[in-house]
Parts: C-alpha cells; structure tokens; sequence
C-alpha cells in the first residue's frame, strides 16, 4: 500500500511525496480520522469523531470517558486493522476548545512484528464573537 505522505509535500525531482511505510500510514490514518468532524467529508459524511460536542463543555475532564470511547469506536469502525492499545484525552490546556488526545496504537497484537505507535493529535475550537 502507498500513499500520499503528510504533510504534502514534492520530491527534488518534481514528484508528489509517498510513502510505503505502513506504521507511517497507520499514525496518518489515526491522525486524520481524530482530527476530522462528522460532516467534513461530503462522501462519508459519518467520518470522524464529533469533538465540538465536547470541547466547549463546562468540565471537559470530566469527558475525558466519553471522548476515549468515542475515538475508540470511530477507530473500530473507521480503521479495522488498527489495534488501540490506549487513548489518553489531555484537555489541562489553558485555552478553552483545545484537546489533545495521545493514542498508542499498533498494527498486530504481536509487538516483535509491529512495535507499538503513538500519535498525538491536537484537535479544537475557538468562540469568535462578532
């Protein structure tokens, strides 16, 4: 499997970046289904982990449960091949609608094929009054 290398870049020689490296392309994966709202997507539509209902609420950590489950379920459905070994929501920032949440993940339960990986995704919101 090949595919586009994030972020976006060219070669020397003129060509678009890919990459064959399937725990590189399991962290994008992860990277970008966290990181995108249900909606963004026109074609699935269903893509993606439903932050804003969570980012703006009055003790974001005490949702830190229902945000693990969340990415957990978006995980299963999204990215089958994708074994989550955990998902740690760290919402301590001092700016409200900023969440960052670490996920330790791998692509088998055997870790001398595929030692685990971590990414970590900051994703988030501001209230703009205007």
């Amino acid at each position: 499997m090949t595919n586009f290398a994030v972020p976006f870049g060219l070669t020397p020689s003129g060509q678009v970046r890919v990459t064959s490296d399937p725990n590189q392309i399991a962290n994008e994966h992860v990277t970008a289904l966290i990181g995108t709202f249900p909606g963004e997507r026109v074609m699935l539509p269903d893509y993606g982990v439903n932050f804003p209902s969570y980012l703006f609420a009055p003790d974001i950590v005490a949702q830190s449960d229902i945000i693990s489950l969340s990415v957990t379920q978006a995980v299963n459905q999204w990215e089958p091949t994708i074994i989550l070994d955990s998902v740690t929501p760290d919402a301590t920032f001092s700016d409200v609608g900023i969440v960052s949440i670490g996920v330790k993940f791998s692509l088998s339960n055997n870790p001398s094929l595929t030692p685990p990986q971590i990414a970590t995704v900051e994703v988030g919101g501001r209230v703009v009054n205007g």
